[in-house]
């Protein structure tokens, strides 16, 4: 971010957002008013959900997109298509050469196009799956056979997802405390 200021240009993160805000409404609110898409190209930002979104719909709006590798680990052959069509940039390192590459990119991309109107939809707040499941299993409703069932499926898979098995199992446990568990529930919420 510093080598695009530095460039003469604008640039916001979403690290810049502050307590208390809506932040996927204001992260898209930023997209729709920036000038260039530029994607910082990781491993982490080419699994988050957010991110994904995030291009899509800079690509729905016709912005133009920069993608910049800036860490190691990434994989081309696993870019999205989106992503795979374009040329990328390297800044893993972070030197005069590649502030060179960055501003040639920056200084060749097309210009960019106004809004399309009407505007492409907006898309879902990309929450965790785990806070709706928490919330279900959190509630004081009674809930029947099905969805107790459901909700331990779904809690289940969710063990195989390094990232939040142990919120996943803190939801099982959860889920066994809940007064008017059906017993079959309980017995499988331990295997």
């Amino acid at each position: 971010m510093d080598d695009v200021e530095a460039l003469g240009h604008l640039a916001w993160m979403d690290q810049e957002l502050s307590g208390g805000q809506k932040w996927w409404d204001q992260i898209l609110e930023r997209v729709r008013a920036s000038d260039i898409f530029l994607l910082a190209v990781t491993a982490e930002s080419l699994s988050s959900e957010a991110c994904r979104r995030e291009l899509a719909y800079a690509h729905a709006l016709a912005k133009p997109i920069l993608p910049a590798i800036v860490a190691d680990g990434v994989s081309t052959n696993l870019l999205p298509p989106q992503i795979a069509a374009l040329q990328l940039i390297d800044l893993r390192r972070s030197d005069r050469e590649s502030a060179l590459r960055l501003g040639r990119a920056l200084s060749n991309l097309p210009a960019t196009p106004a809004l399309p109107q009407p505007l492409p939809a907006e898309p879902e707040v990309p929450l965790s799956y785990l806070g709706r499941l928490a919330e279900r299993v959190g509630s004081d409703e009674p809930l029947d056979f099905d969805t107790q069932s459901s909700l331990l499926v779904s809690l289940k898979a969710a063990l195989r997802d390094v990232e939040v098995t142990a919120d996943a199992r803190q939801l099982l446990v959860q889920l066994r405390r809940r007064r008017h568990l059906y017993a079959e529930i309980a017995e499988q919420g331990t295997r």
